[in-house]
């Protein structure tokens, strides 16, 4: 990640907002605030009250309040990674599981049939 600490608080919203694709308009709705006023922070015209930081942070829970206010660390919190992590690896289990669960299956029958195969020997020496 670059170095973001010498960006202004707009230019980090506007980083935010087009990694997440949102628009202005989305943003002022989430927010409960003008459309007037979000344009307004996001060209740096005006900053953003604590208030609607908050919400933000309430909105956003990956948005990392350290990378958001200062400019350090990465802009997804660590714990919202995480989770998606954990969300994928459960399901590569699953997969993994019903993987075994097929090979069991091919392997009993595998072993059925090589359980005929000695009998057919059995029976014709």
């Amino acid at each position: 990640m670059p170095n973001v600490s010498h960006l202004v608080d707009n230019e980090r919203l506007n980083l935010f907002l087009e990694s997440k694709k949102i628009s202005t308009r989305e943003l002022a709705d989430k927010l409960g605030i003008s459309h007037a006023a979000v344009s307004q922070i996001r060209s740096g015209k005006n900053h953003m009250s604590s208030n609607t930081m908050y919400k933000l942070f309430l909105l956003f829970p990956e948005l990392c309040p350290r990378w958001f206010i200062q400019g350090t660390g990465h802009m997804f919190c660590e714990e919202h990674l995480s989770e998606k992590a954990l969300a994928h690896a459960s399901s590569k289990d699953e997969e993994i599981n019903s993987l075994k669960e097929a090979l069991k299956a091919k392997t009993e029958l595998l072993e059925a049939k090589e359980e005929i195969i000695q009998l057919l020997k059995k029976l014709n020496p």
